[in-house]
């Protein structure tokens, strides 16, 4: 087997390489990334569901899930509902623990990490870093805004930008998150999610736009959920993946793409932890085998099942409200195994079409009416 080069610390790269060095030695593999410390800086929300939870749980126990939600109230601009369940529906995971861990693990496994080594193509199965060029097998994992991707495929995902901050509150939050859907950000949400069991919640948005005062769409999330700001720390965030799954999802074999340099985000949230968790082994066995297409034919699954939801965010991409108004049609009881399979929550929602069509009605008439108000 050629020696395998990893490019990108983050989730996919990491999981990648912890699966990897199950299967092939693992001295023949070097991950290199520009960070000087994984997990730094913090850049996503990390809430995942059950299946993506457990499957990190497995790896790098109990310590890796931070919080566990019971419900989700959902605010748009014609109604508010919420969705809850007996079970957690949502965990949130402690993403600088995760990455720091693996890092860990992969170390005590013999994997060779370069930290602070910024990698890039040079021609196909080669990379150069440090000033030296590696010659082997590449998998790019280095994000939505990937070199490798550019330079061999001359692609780059559509994003959006997503900011956060962590906000100390006057009150406590309980176990339930707040997902709001404003004309401030029509491409996309804000949110509030506490983060511990006492007064600490992160409250974020996203949008299409790029937005001259952050801290006044903060401020106004979080008077909308009926809370007061007591502390604030500084503000971080990152790209969201608006795309689907791009081919080539490999070139001849030599490189491969994973995570968001791929991209494998669910359509609807922009979550990619979910992705790589279904992926990563299909990778893996597709080095080990030698056989690219068993990653290829995963990939393509994973695509079919994301199109569906993927549609909904084209068809309403400047009024993302309107997605969560036929949602509600989920209000009350939730199935928890459903917080990352968006495509089911649609086929689910088909049989009652009647229901969905009078919501998305209503909701145009109303939000035409507010307007010419």
């Amino acid at each position: 087997m050629d020696r395998i080069y990893i490019v990108g610390a983050g989730p996919a790269g990491l999981t990648t390489s912890f699966f990897l060095s199950r299967e092939a030695p693992s001295n023949s593999i070097t991950v290199f990334d520009h960070r000087r410390k994984p997990g730094v800086p913090p850049h996503c929300t990390s809430i995942v569901g059950i299946e993506t939870a457990e499957f990190y749980k497995e790896i790098l126990g109990e310590k890796v899930i931070e919080k566990e939600y019971y419900s989700v109230t959902f605010h748009t601009p014609t109604r508010k509902y919420t969705v809850y369940s007996k079970k957690p529906i949502a965990y949130r995971l402690a993403r600088p623990y995760l990455e720091q861990k693996l890092c860990d693990k992969l170390l005590d496994m013999g994997v060779e990490i370069r930290l602070g080594e910024h990698a890039l193509p040079t021609r196909l199965g080669a990379l150069v870093a440090g000033g030296k060029e590696y010659e082997g097998l590449v998998i790019a994992a280095d994000g939505a805004y990937s070199l490798f991707r550019k330079k061999y495929c001359g692609w780059m995902p559509e994003t959006i930008t997503g900011l956060q901050r962590i906000v100390r509150v006057d009150k406590q939050f309980g176990n339930n998150f707040h997902v709001f859907f404003d004309p401030d950000t029509p491409c996309f949400y804000q949110w509030i999610v506490p983060i511990d069991g006492d007064k600490t919640v992160l409250v974020g948005y996203a949008d299409c736009r790029i937005h001259s005062d952050p801290n006044r769409i903060f401020d106004k999330v979080l008077r909308k959920a009926g809370l007061r700001p007591v502390s604030r720390e500084r503000v971080f965030g990152g790209p969201i993946i608006r795309d689907l799954p791009h081919r080539p999802y490999n070139i001849e074999g030599r490189i491969f793409f994973i995570g968001d340099s791929l991209p494998a985000s669910k359509p609807v949230t922009g979550g990619g932890l979910y992705g790589i968790k279904e992926l990563v082994p299909a990778l893996t066995r597709a080095i080990v085998k030698g056989d690219p297409r068993i990653y290829d034919q995963s990939v393509e699954h994973l695509r079919k099942r994301f199109q569906q939801s993927w549609f909904l965010t084209r068809l309403f991409k400047y009024k993302y409200w309107v997605i969560a108004d036929l949602f509600s049609v989920f209000q009350g009881e939730f199935e928890p195994g459903l917080f990352d399979l968006h495509e089911k929550i649609v086929w689910r929602a088909l049989p009652r079409l009647p229901a969905l069509l009078y919501i998305l009605l209503r909701s145009l008439f109303i939000r035409t009416q507010r307007s010419r108000g």
